[in-house]
């Protein structure tokens, strides 16, 4: 419930600085649609990279735990959705391990700088390490829900392929 009032009053404020843009931009001749201003670019890339940076935080900390043994707790079984797959934003079933999404998480947040290529070789071997098939099968598929094992093996598998993609083309 409240989560619906703050989405409604962000909507509102959303809706009433737009109107204040355009209440004070003069319109170009034969333009339907007026551009936004240049500041709402500029914020919403600051914060896509928030969210990017907290996607990575949370992912780390996922397979720092589950390399740790905290998760699962013992007994407890892992769901697909558990896993901490390499892609920002909730996952749901293995369609959504598209390219675009792995390259968005995976090659993004990367400082920029003369170690940039080496950061990302580093990124990406280190992420087929934990997706390795046989090595993941050997240590997570035992704590994976029965159901779901066919999909997170196949979830697996697209997440090497796009790696070994990446890799022949940063070599």
């Amino acid at each position: 419930m409240q989560q619906a009032a703050e989405h409604a009053a962000r909507r509102n404020a959303e809706a009433a600085e737009k109107a204040r843009f355009e209440a004070t931009t003069p319109k170009k001749a034969g333009a339907s649609r007026t551009e936004p201003p240049r500041h709402h670019h500029q914020r919403a890339s600051s914060q896509n990279q928030r969210l990017i940076h907290g996607a990575w935080e949370m992912y780390e900390d996922r397979w720092k735990a589950m390399n740790d043994g905290h998760f699962p707790l013992p007994g407890q079984l892992l769901s697909f959705t558990d896993i901490p797959w390499p892609i920002a934003g909730p996952i749901h079933s293995v369609e959504q391990l598209e390219d675009g999404r792995l390259g968005g998480f995976l090659l993004s947040n990367v400082p920029s700088g003369l170690d940039q290529a080496k950061l990302l070789k580093q990124r990406i071997r280190d992420t087929m390490l934990r997706f390795h098939p046989d090595r993941f099968e050997g240590r997570w598929i035992p704590h994976v829900v029965e159901a779901d094992r066919a999909a997170v093996k196949e979830g697996v598998g697209r997440v090497v392929r796009f790696l070994n993609e990446i890799s022949g083309k940063l070599a």
